[in-house]
């Protein structure tokens, strides 16, 4: 099995969300894994 890791990113919190800065920051990932569930819109 090959696993692939995505580049860790510091994010900002209220702007993933609702688009908006906040100025705290999260940890996050460049780009979903294979486990990331999807997102309906």
């Amino acid at each position: 099995m090959k696993y692939v890791f995505s580049e860790p990113l510091d994010l900002d919190a209220r702007q993933v969300f609702s688009g908006r800065p906040s100025g705290t920051r999260v940890k996050g990932y460049a780009s979903p894994s294979a486990y990331t569930p999807a997102i309906r819109q």
